[in-house]
């Protein structure tokens, strides 16, 4: 029996750059670090599961990334499509972008039913409010229940 659900995490921990797998397709988008207004970092997806076990994670989006480029500081909002497969309760993506170049990379691992512990990475160029961003990066852990 297939079945979904959805899980959203808030922001634990400022986090180390962490390895990534299977490519996927992004897209994102910057806003000035005010912009947030108390909102935290955070990620939503979907978990499809099969006998009681997850097998694939989609949807993948994470909100308010805390960047720092060369021209400041800003917040990414970016998503992961596609299907992120899972093998041995770890999953991986990364996904880039040819114009402005880009990538993100996420990582997780079910440590539980239900709760998945990981990291979200970005770096690159972004188009921003004003233009583009350069030389961006920002890095978060999370924690999904």
């Amino acid at each position: 029996m297939n079945r979904s659900i959805l899980l959203g995490a808030a922001l634990a921990a400022l986090a180390l750059p962490g390895a990534a797998g299977a490519g996927a397709s992004a897209g994102a988008s910057v806003n000035a670090a005010s912009a947030a207004k108390g909102e935290p970092f955070s990620v939503r997806f979907t978990v499809v599961s099969e006998g009681g076990k997850p097998v694939i994670v989609k949807r993948f989006r994470f909100y308010n990334l805390p960047i720092t480029c060369d021209q400041g500081d800003f917040l990414l909002n970016s998503r992961i499509g596609g299907q992120i497969p899972v093998e041995d309760k770890h999953f991986a993506a990364t996904a880039t972008h040819d114009d402005p170049p880009s990538e993100a990379r996420l990582t997780g691992r079910f440590v539980s039913p239900g709760k998945v512990k990981g990291r979200v990475k970005a770096t690159g160029t972004y188009a921003g409010p004003s233009g583009d961003v350069t030389n961006c990066t920002g890095s978060r852990r999370y924690t999904a229940t």
